[in-house]
């Protein structure tokens, strides 16, 4: 199963352009529309994961060196909380600017595997035309 979580909490055309891409483009099964990190959270619960077999999960929002963001807020100290809600295996794709970007990025990355997850991210800003 592919999933995608959205900063629906971003306004304007970045906003759109991620619902709209993550609807059209990303290929998922199911969508996240996450005003905050609680919000993210809770929807994977609901979809009730932790069970199942290893998942693709894209995280889009902005970042920064080991840090994504919904709703202007890092995900921080609720990463354990993230964690939980996916099967050990799963791979998950930060598409946020820099969050896999120098040492707290890489410390994040490590951070995330350590839960048995497979952490995928950006080390530079990817903002266009990059």
């Amino acid at each position: 199963m592919r999933i995608v979580i959205y900063d629906a909490a971003e306004g304007g055309f970045l906003g759109l352009s991620w619902a709209a891409a993550s609807a059209v483009l990303s290929g998922a099964d199911a969508r996240i529309a996450a005003r905050s990190w609680d919000d993210a959270i809770g929807g994977l619960g609901a979809l009730a994961l932790r069970a199942g077999p290893p998942v693709d999960v894209q995280v889009w929002g902005h970042g920064a060196p080991g840090a994504p963001y919904i709703g202007g807020v890092a995900l921080g100290s609720r990463l354990d909380a993230f964690a939980a809600r996916l099967p050990a295996g799963s791979t998950v794709w930060w598409r946020s600017c820099d969050v896999h970007g120098g040492t707290a990025g890489h410390r994040f990355a490590a951070s995330v595997a350590s839960r048995g997850l497979t952490s995928v991210g950006h080390c530079t800003v990817i903002s266009w035309p990059n």
